[in-house]
């Protein structure tokens, strides 16, 4: 996180936001199509004059941290970069200056409250990161795109995080009618943590709504609305 709030400081204290569109945060063992964006916030209409957060959503503790991007390909606007900068900047100045500049965001809050608050030089683990970017992007009024913006009709992942050697396999999800998407799945060992469990289930928690055999089942077990009076 300090390396990215420092990179997103000199973009806007260099002025360099002019001459950017979108950004992406990427790491070493990521593979991302550049085309694939362009293609996408074209067909969405999304203009970087926009605040925008495009990434892989994490859904799976919607009671605590609601809607989050996982940081890691994931591409800010350039309205969002602004944002973003202007928080971290500030939150910068108060930490270097003791306290005699900028502003201390630890100190603020926006729901919905997550459990890492917005502290640039703390060390978290991997979701603490995640947790935490989303909480000064909170601050700073940009947030994560509507999931079902980064997802296909059928509940598929633009910017997935299954490694390319995965996607030839098939994780059946559980058959329509059980879309609670427990620890295993069905008929599976839950003995060990391997693959199949992060592939089948954990990837897929908190988005059955998005998962579209879910849909059609939840529709044909829905009661018959009442006869008019």
């Amino acid at each position: 996180l300090p390396k990215v709030a420092h990179m997103l400081v000199w973009l806007k204290s260099q002025k360099q936001l002019e001459s950017i569109g979108w950004m992406c945060l990427m790491e070493t063992d990521l593979y991302f199509v550049p085309e694939n964006l362009r293609r996408l916030v074209a067909v969405l209409g999304f203009s970087p004059d926009e605040v925008h957060w495009l990434g892989q959503t994490v859904l799976s503790s919607m009671h605590e941290e609601g809607v989050m991007v996982e940081p890691a390909g994931s591409c800010l606007s350039r309205a969002a970069l602004e944002f973003g900068g202007y928080l971290l900047q500030q939150s910068l100045a108060y930490d270097r200056s003791g306290g005699s500049a900028g502003v201390d965001v630890r100190s603020m809050l926006k729901f919905p409250y997550g459990a890492w608050q917005c502290n640039l030089f703390h060390q978290p683990n991997m979701m603490g990161y995640t947790s935490m970017l989303n909480s000064c992007m909170r601050l700073a009024n940009v947030f994560p795109t509507d999931p079902r913006n980064v997802h296909d009709l059928q509940g598929r992942e633009y910017f997935t995080l299954i490694s390319l050697d995965s996607l030839g396999r098939h994780y059946p999800p559980p058959p329509p009618g059980h879309c609670s998407w427990q620890h295993t799945l069905p008929g599976e060992d839950d003995s060990t943590m391997d693959s199949r469990f992060f592939h089948g289930t954990w990837g897929f928690r908190g988005k059955e709504y998005l998962f579209s055999p879910c849909q059609r089942a939840a529709a044909a077990s829905a009661p018959p609305p009442p006869p008019p009076p």
